[in-house]
């Protein structure tokens, strides 16, 4: 039987948003990332092939997050303008809420 692992996905995946907002995607390495959480370099790499695939999984996790709250306010409302206007205030809140994870967003695809 496996030992549970000491350090799960989140906390990687974490510790790679504190590193993204504080310097950018560049700040985020495997070897930043493993330091940031205390962990060997090993237990990163075990789980990600690769750090164009630990940001992958970070940036598509912080998407994710935000767009479960975005999608319910715009289901939430039948009249369409109000919808917009509640998707908007959501962007907004989500965003002050999560200020790390809104910078991190700024560096996906244009």
């Amino acid at each position: 039987m496996a030992r549970p692992p000491r350090f799960d996905l989140d906390q990687l995946l974490d510790a790679a948003v504190r590193l993204a907002a504080a310097s950018g995607p560049a700040g985020v390495t495997m070897s930043a990332v493993a330091k940031e959480v205390g962990a060997p370099s090993g237990s990163v790499y075990h789980r990600f092939a690769g750090r164009t695939v630990l940001l992958a999984e970070v940036w598509l996790r912080t998407v994710e997050r935000f767009q479960e709250g975005w999608f319910a306010a715009l289901e939430g409302e039948a009249d369409p303008r109000r919808a917009g206007s509640a998707a908007a205030r959501h962007v907004v809140a989500w965003s002050r809420a999560h200020p790390q994870e809104a910078a991190l967003l700024l560096y996906g695809a244009r």
